[in-house]
């Protein structure tokens, strides 16, 4: 009998320990208004990795996805034309509902995520943005004033400070603002009073990295990490021989050997994955006469494989191999697919209604693309030298429709025709070319075959010139 109660007993604390540790969020989605609807879901494991999840919800009477989830973190939704920024833990249950093209939280976490939503979509933000053109002075001013505003915000929806959620936002935003306190400091001042400037200004706290050890999950953290970090490490390392230095360096192996030597666990693997990720596919932009001047991916990740953990390590191997693989999609000589597109007016298009009897280019950007956006005037003149041989197509990959059509007002987008794919780099048409950093040029046949799709703008020009200048 003893026996058994103690069974019972040690059973009961089984099932307990099982419940505390539920590693499933639920979110509810109410009030969809058309079906079926695709819910994309991405989260980054504890080491920085994305791991995507897909459901299709076909019918009124299910609207609701489970996700696993190992720890406090955010995970980005992608419905339809809506990208969000949700805050879960495990356990949670969660109701979103729209309201005027807004999402509205009930249950688990409702502060947090309306937070989040303001975050995004409050009014104030776009006036209290900062302008690059002011003086030094008076961006710092603009950035203390649009923080503030965001931190007083934090705490009208969120009345518990020792929170993590809490403690996790007014870090992201500490390390966001002085992310923009430096790049203006890089961009925009003077050459000879950079580095005294850089010192002074950077936040030197934000890297005791064994005070903010559970943080892994702050995005803006981690992404001052791998740029400023980079910055602050390499001046601290070189001195004044920094830039002279990086100008002469493979710069995947210099940004990546400076973060690999200061960077401390539990940010380090982090950091390096985040930094190596794209390398795989940015090496095949390289134009063959070049690519022996420049570590091989397998080579370069080889060289950090004991500063990376065994996850991160593997993955990046991964992504070698994926690639490759990718890459037989688009290889010279195949049939390009066709995709669905919208047009400005936000109707669809199919990709082969854009055919003529001419080759095409298609200039893949985003209104948030800066090296995007300064190539428009050079394609624009290519476009005009090769008017009668060439069509040029843009498709943007823009986050909204909305996005793809505040670019097209602020910038002279060049093309006769001025595409959007809907989903951004989860599109079909950026999934198939394997699109992962932009601008990327592609370059088509007349009878819908690939004739190179990795083309950078100064390869971009040398293949037109010898294809159509006789």
């Amino acid at each position: 009998m003893k026996t058994d109660l103690l069974f019972l007993v040690a059973l009961f604390f089984i099932i307990s320990s099982c419940k505390d540790k539920q590693e499933f969020a639920v979110v509810h989605f109410k009030n969809i208004d058309e079906f079926p609807q695709k819910i994309i879901a991405t989260q980054l494991s504890k080491n920085g990795i994305s791991q995507t999840d897909t459901f299709n919800l076909d019918v009124p009477e299910k609207t609701s996805i489970s996700l696993e989830i190992e720890r406090p973190q955010y995970v980005y939704i992608q419905r339809n034309s809506k990208n969000s920024r949700l805050f879960l833990t495990p356990g949670t249950d969660l109701t979103i509902r729209q309201k005027n093209g807004r999402d509205v939280f009930e249950g688990d976490l409702k502060g947090e995520n309306t937070y989040l939503e303001e975050f995004y979509n409050n009014e104030q933000i776009e006036v209290l943005s900062w302008d690059y053109n002011a003086s030094f002075n008076t961006f710092k001013e603009q950035t203390t004033a649009y923080f503030d505003f965001m931190n007083n915000l934090l705490d009208t929806y969120i009345a518990d400070t020792t929170s993590y959620f809490y403690r996790l936002s007014k870090l992201d935003n500490r390390a966001f603002e002085n992310s923009a306190i430096l790049d203006y400091v890089l961009t925009r001042t003077p050459s000879d009073k950079k580095d005294s400037l850089f010192h002074v200004n950077i936040d030197k706290d934000l890297f005791d990295f064994k005070k903010l050890k559970d943080y892994t999950a702050a995005p803006y953290l981690l992404s001052f990490y791998e740029k400023k970090g980079f910055e602050y490490y390499g001046r601290e390392t070189y001195g004044v021989y920094f830039d002279s230095i990086r100008q002469a360096a493979e710069h995947y192996v210099l940004t990546t050997d400076v973060l690999a030597e200061n960077i401390q666990p539990p940010f380090k693997s982090v950091i390096l994955y985040r930094n190596l990720q794209y390398y795989p596919e940015e090496f095949d932009y390289v134009p063959d006469s070049l690519k022996a001047k420049f570590t091989t991916p397998r080579k370069l990740i080889d060289r950090y494989q004991n500063d990376l953990n065994d996850e991160s390590y593997d993955e990046l191997l991964a992504k070698i191999a994926r690639n490759e693989s990718n890459k037989l999609r688009y290889a010279s000589g195949t049939t390009v697919p066709d995709f669905k597109l919208q047009h400005a007016k936000q109707e669809e298009i199919n990709f082969r209604d854009v055919y003529t009897d001419k080759p095409i280019l298609i200039d893949v950007w985003a209104s948030w693309c800066g090296p995007c956006i300064r190539s428009f005037p050079k394609v624009h003149e290519l476009q005009e030298l090769y008017q009668d041989d060439l069509k040029v197509i843009s498709i943007s990959i823009d986050k909204t429709f909305d996005l793809y059509q505040k670019g097209l007002d602020n910038y002279e987008v060049p093309g006769s025709f001025k595409l959007y794919a809907e989903g951004g780099f989860s599109s079909a048409f950026a999934t198939h070319f394997n699109i992962v950093s932009i601008p990327r040029y592609i370059l088509l046949s007349a009878d819908e075959k690939v004739i190179e799709a990795t083309l950078s703008l100064a390869d971009l020009e040398e293949k037109l010139k010898n294809r159509f200048v006789k």
